[in-house]
């Protein structure tokens, strides 16, 4: 395999593990004072040296898996094939799951009970969708209008044409002048973008808030507003990536390879960005507020309901979508029975993308 050809694909790979080790790292200073490794705790645990005495041992750990991790990419043959380049990615991710249940496992002893004080805001909720709703439909405009586009020039389209490459820019998926054919890669577009239009509008009306007034209060809303645009500009990029290849069978694509290489660093970029801006925040907001918490707070929640601190279950919590004790945004009630139709509804969508690529 030539330099470039290799750069294309262990570059994008080395990236991502470099940015997954980092935020592994960085994950004890963002969550909230009082919840440490997923354990509602004293926040002066965290100050105290056997709380930095736990930190450290768990950052080696991210580290080790880090290196280890870009040394599979670099090093062990058959590793820069485009089938395999996940490999090292599961080593990164192990060794910071592993870490953080190391950690946890230290905590425990110090764990506290949350303090039982909670807040109530009669008021009905004033979060809104970042741009409001013309923002909230521009993905879908931006599919219609490429769908449109395609009608209008049907029979500049030709009647066998490319919608997928590989690696190195060589067409491996090919579709037929019919309207499947021509306008399902936009229908999968406008499914993956309504599948996230909903979890925003979840985010929105079912989330649990753990500060419902004041500065802390405000300082979550703005948190919130920060993942819905997030979640905006992940429908935006798959929007525009979808009508580009729709639409590509009339233009013509000249150079996949190069186009493929944009998009990724587009995402790159914007992950970045994203990822910067999370980190300032804190998770829930909890670096916004300028104020140090005293309690052990956590997230309003009890410690007997997070499995193993990663996973929600508690059918008497209405919320669909709670803060993440570590990790950055939220992750799913499982003790929600809707929650399951979520779920459902994400598998099926996988399942009609693996049918798209089957049938094209």
């Amino acid at each position: 395999m030539n330099t470039s050809t290799w750069f294309a694909i262990q570059g994008p790979a080395v990236l991502e593990i470099l940015v997954v080790a980092i935020l592994f790292g960085l994950m004890p200073s963002i969550t909230r004072p009082s919840l440490f490794f997923a354990v509602t705790v004293d926040p002066a645990l965290r100050r105290t040296p056997g709380g930095k005495a736990t930190v450290r041992r768990y950052r080696a750990i991210v580290i080790a898996g880090a290196v280890l991790s870009l040394a599979e990419t670099l090093w062990i043959p058959g590793l820069d094939r485009p089938d395999r380049v996940w490999i090292p990615m599961v080593t990164v991710l192990a060794a910071g799951i592993g870490a953080f249940l190391d950690a946890r496992r230290r905590v425990l002893p110090h764990a506290a009970v949350p303090d039982p004080e909670r807040e109530a805001v009669l008021a009905p909720h004033r979060d809104r969708f970042p741009g409001g709703w013309p923002a909230q439909a521009s993905p879908f405009i931006l599919l219609a209008a490429a769908g449109a586009w395609l009608g209008a020039h049907w029979q500049r389209i030709p009647a066998r044409f490319p919608i997928h490459w590989n690696i190195a820019g060589q067409p491996n998926g090919w579709a037929s002048r019919s309207a499947w054919g021509v306008f399902s890669v936009l229908g999968l577009g406008a499914a993956v973008c309504l599948f996230l239009l909903l979890v925003s509008i979840d985010i929105v009306r079912w989330s649990r808030r753990v500060h419902a007034a004041g500065r802390e209060g405000a300082a979550e809303r703005s948190f919130r507003r920060l993942i819905l645009a997030t979640i905006l500009g992940a429908e935006l990029m798959i929007a525009a990536i979808t009508a580009w290849i729709g639409i590509s069978p009339v233009i013509g694509l000249h150079n996949p390879a190069l186009t493929a290489q944009l998009i990724v660093a587009a995402s790159t970029i914007g992950m970045i960005i994203v990822v910067v801006l999370l980190i300032r925040a804190g998770q829930g907001g909890s670096h916004l507020t300028g104020q140090v918490e005293e309690r052990p707070e956590g997230d309003r929640s009890e410690d007997r309901f997070w499995t193993l601190g990663l996973f929600y279950v508690n059918p008497d919590d209405p919320a669909v979508f709670v803060e993440k004790r570590f990790g950055i945004g939220y992750t799913l009630n499982f003790g929600n029975r809707w929650v399951w139709g979520t779920l459902l509804a994400l598998t099926a969508l996988a399942l009609l993308s693996l049918v798209f690529s089957a049938l094209v």
